[in-house]
């Protein structure tokens, strides 16, 4: 039930520590057969308590890069939030480097595994575009505040979630991090992305060089259904 501190869909009321975090999520991939997983989804919910669990990080910081940052966000005619470069950038040039705020199974992405953040962490998923915000998975089967935020949180993560490794192993994974979801896609991208295991961050690099104020974009290497399906492109 939801009441009870045991359950998944009860969040944590301080930060957990690290095998509290364990806990919770072993059994969310062990349902999954993603038991090589733990690990990294540890990682990753550990960082984010340590980056929003004292409430000192709004949820909205991310909007606002600081003013050092090679970037910025804007809106784009046609295709709503996007990046723009903020001065002359060269290829090789790192742009951002970003911790992910949850990894997930690949394919599966489930919802549950977001009750695991602090309170900042998924308010700041809420500002992340959602294709398909009538999802209605779990409310269907019972209609109360957690189920509708799941139901949100599983379009969240179907819209933005990125795949690739983010381990050692081979297993691949889905995962969400906050600015560099706001790239918008392009069959010519001017950005590469890559995670970087070593540094648990996903790294966006130049390809290019590119002028103050054009657009920086990635390839989502998603195929054409999918890429009507989850973003209404080319649909």
């Amino acid at each position: 039930m939801p009441g009870d501190p045991r359950s998944p869909l009860t969040p944590f009321k301080k930060r957990p520590t690290l095998a509290e975090l364990k806990e919770r999520l072993t059994t969310f991939f062990e349902a999954q057969s993603a038991p090589n997983l733990i690990p990294a989804a540890v990682q990753a919910a550990n960082e984010s308590w340590a980056t929003f669990g004292d409430g000192s990080v709004a949820p909205s910081d991310f909007l606002r890069p600081s003013p050092s940052a090679p970037y910025r966000v804007v809106e784009i005619p046609g295709k709503g939030r996007g990046m723009r470069a903020s001065r002359d950038l060269q290829a090789g040039d790192v742009v951002l480097a970003e911790s992910p705020l949850i990894v997930l199974v690949k394919d599966k992405l489930l919802a549950l595994n977001f009750f695991a953040l602090p309170k900042h962490a998924i308010h700041a998923l809420l500002l992340l575009h959602n294709k398909i915000p009538e999802n209605k998975e779990f409310s269907l089967q019972q209609d109360s505040p957690q189920h509708r935020l799941l139901d949100y949180l599983k379009g969240v993560a179907t819209t933005n979630a990125f795949e690739g490794p983010v381990h050692k192993g081979r297993e691949r994974a889905g995962f969400i991090v906050l600015a560099g979801s706001l790239f918008n896609h392009s069959e010519e991208p001017n950005v590469y992305r890559e995670f970087d295991v070593s540094s648990f961050k996903m790294t966006f690099t130049m390809i290019v060089s590119v002028k103050e104020g054009e657009e920086l974009t990635v390839s989502y290497n998603q195929s054409p259904e999918l890429l009507r399906s989850n973003y209404g492109i080319g649909a």
